[in-house]
């Protein structure tokens, strides 16, 4: 029963995340983990995200400006995710996701999901 209810809810969540690409408007969504940020002075925060592998070789790089509500939000929500080691998935408005090199640039943060089922 514990199984179906997990397939059911990962398969709820896959089809609201993919519904949501259109949109949010965002073309590179990564599965993952935060691993790294920074902070600049200007107000600039910088999100490096590793895949769900065992040793990845290469990893996402978000950015995140401004000082909206929703910028807020999703900088509290990346932070938490962060702390906590929790899978997100985290789509940002790159044309396309990159599919070469260490530190692939997948653009602005435009929305953030958040897994707590393990």
């Amino acid at each position: 029963m514990k199984k179906l209810l997990a397939l059911l809810f990962v398969t709820f969540c896959a089809t609201f995340i993919l519904g949501k690409a259109d949109v949010a408007q965002a073309s590179c969504g990564v599965y993952g983990k935060v691993i790294y940020s920074y902070q600049s002075p200007s107000g600039s925060t910088s999100y490096y995200v590793a895949p769900l592998t065992t040793y990845p070789t290469y990893y996402y790089y978000f950015t995140l400006s401004g000082t909206s509500v929703t910028t807020s939000a999703l900088a509290t929500k990346l932070s938490i995710a962060q702390a906590n080691d929790q899978t997100l998935y985290i789509y940002g408005n790159a044309s396309s996701c990159p599919t070469s090199g260490t530190v692939r640039t997948a653009g602005a943060v435009t929305s953030v999901y958040m897994y707590s089922m393990r």
